[in-house]
Order: structure tokens, then C-alpha cells, then sequence
């Protein structure tokens, strides 16, 4: 719930950033689908796309929810200028990025950077799988073809080949017209 509320591009490139923190922390409970989701999330705010995954439909937050302690300081809140009160202020640096894309790409960076260190670990190879589901579930053009270029990159061409629909048919046309080199995706598509 909280990514919804990471709407400005400093928050999410900031040092302290609350994805970054929320993304440790998924992890070290090896909640790794819910990594994919919160980036996924975080990076609708900034023109990705939510669709097809399923914590699209949970519009309404719910009444007297309970927040854990870590997931106090994932929300988004600001310093009032009048009065000077705070609930969980984040101090963010003028020379910090505002660029929407550049939020974006580190959300899409976040996401990818812990399917690469599952897909890397033999023991890791449920949670890999788990984050590839929600993946597929996603309609977020974008990061699929961010994805999938990581995966010809460090060839994984096996997990690439997992994924099936109509975003990855358009990836390897398009890839195909291009002649990269990088993979025969004539051939696979």
C-alpha cells in the first residue's frame, strides 16, 4: 500500500529511499513476488503501469489498518512549512534527480536487480520463479522489454523463453527487424 504513495521521483531516488528500504526488507523475509509488486507499484506513479497485476484492484486501504513498525517510514509525508510538524518527514536532497523516468527506471532497476540475484542462487530458485509469475502478470510493456534486454545480456535465454503472450511476440519482432546480434529473435520469435 505505501508504494502508492511514493509520488515524487526525489523520494524514490533519494539515499533514503523508502523502496530501497522496502525492497531489503521483503527480502530478508524472502517475500520476493511482493518485491515485484511494490516496484511495480512505486513505478505507476511515474507512468508504469499497474495492469494485470493483482494489487491493481486493491483500490480501497483498509479502515484501522495495522502498520508494523519498519512500514511506518515507507510513507510518503512532508514537513509542514507552517507549523513545522512531521510524522515521518524524509529529508531529500536539492541535487537529487526529479526526473519521472529517472524514478522510474530505478524502480524497473530495483525489480530486476533482485530477479538477477535469485536467477544467480541455485537455492534461490522458487523465489525466482515467484517473482517471474508476478511478473508475467504484468502489462507494463515497459519493464517487460527492460527485462527481457537484461536477460539476453546475461544470458539467460532459458528464463527469457518462460515467458509467452503478446508482449514478448511484439519484444522479439521488433528485436528481430533490428538484427541484434545479442539473440536470434527471428528465430525465437
Amino acid at each position: 500500500q505505501a508504494a502508492r504513495y511514493w509520488k515524487s521521483p526525489s523520494i524514490i531516488l533519494s539515499e533514503s529511499s523508502p523502496l530501497e528500504s522496502a525492497t531489503r526488507h521483503l527480502m530478508s523475509h524472502r517475500l520476493a513476488s511482493a518485491v515485484i509488486e511494490v516496484c511495480l507499484v512505486a513505478a505507476s506513479n511515474f507512468g508504469g503501469s499497474t495492469r494485470g497485476i493483482t494489487f491493481e484492484s486493491d483500490e480501497d486501504t483498509v479502515p484501522d489498518m495495522q502498520i508494523l513498525p519498519w512500514e511506518s517510514n515507507l510513507y510518503q509525508t512532508y514537513k509542514s512549512m507552517n507549523t513545522g510538524d512531521s510524522t515521518n518527514s524524509i529529508v531529500v536532497s536539492a541535487s537529487t534527480s526529479t526526473n519521472p523516468e529517472s524514478a522510474r527506471k530505478k524502480c524497473y532497476d530495483t525489480a530486476i536487480s533482485c530477479i538477477d540475484e535469485m536467477l544467480s542462487d541455485p537455492n534461490s530458485a522458487h523465489l525466482a520463479d515467484a517473482m517471474l509469475g508476478v511478473v508475467s502478470t504484468s502489462l507494463d510493456e515497459e519493464f517487460h522489454h527492460t527485462l527481457y534486454k537484461n536477460l539476453v545480456a546475461n544470458n539467460n535465454m532459458d528464463t527469457l523463453l518462460r515467458f509467452s503472450g503478446s508482449i514478448l511476440k511484439k519484444w522479439l519482432h521488433a528485436e528481430s527487424l533490428k538484427n541484434n546480434d545479442a539473440i536470434n529473435a527471428e528465430v525465437l520469435w
